[in-house]
């Protein structure tokens, strides 16, 4: 067998492996998440679009992590972008906390969703920030003060991104319509 056979090999194995969570993932998404084509999307067509099918991508394939990271990126894109719309002042160095802070000031998102915004970051923090191990945001000792495996904790934070995410755009001024 050469490199290319084993290589193939396994990707068939993987997938036909991962094929029952990707679509129970798949159905999860349609029920729970529904259609976003309705929603207004700022930032650089077409990358924010892009960003958000990786967000779909990587639910839908198990990568939770870089489901969590990439909300955040792309909330941070999408609400810069509409900041600098609504000629409100928008440093380029500004972070995530800045920017959601701007957006909660101007009104465009209300406190439940700041409040929430602030729990996605910290997610994210936990996740691409160092932690020793003696400090309780580790992601790994999470699974014991909230006994479950680290595994199920990350998909519990994937969906909660992607509920932020989708909570917020289904909202005025990011709704296009009721359809």
């Amino acid at each position: 067998m050469n490199e290319y056979d084993a290589i193939r090999d396994y990707l068939i194995s993987e997938d036909r492996n991962s094929l029952k969570e990707r679509v129970q993932r798949t159905e999860y998404w349609e029920t729970e998440f529904g259609n976003w084509r309705s929603m207004l999307l700022y930032g650089p067509i077409p990358s924010i679009e892009l960003t958000y099918q990786e967000i779909n991508y990587c639910f839908i394939h198990g990568q939770f992590i870089s489901c969590i990271l990439t909300s955040i990126s792309f909330l941070e894109q999408n609400f810069a972008s509409f900041l600098r719309i609504a000629n409100i002042e928008i440093d380029e160095q500004m972070g995530f906390c800045q920017i959601i802070k701007k957006a909660f000031d101007g009104g465009f998102i209300d406190k439940e969703d700041y409040l929430a915004l602030l729990k996605l970051n910290d997610q994210r923090n936990s996740l691409s920030h160092y932690r020793s191990r003696g400090d309780k945001r580790h992601p790994e000792r999470q699974e014991t003060f909230k006994d479950k495996p680290f595994k199920e904790i990350v998909e519990e934070d994937a969906k909660s991104a992607i509920g932020i995410v989708l909570s917020i755009l289904n909202k005025s001024p990011f709704r296009v319509s009721s359809g």
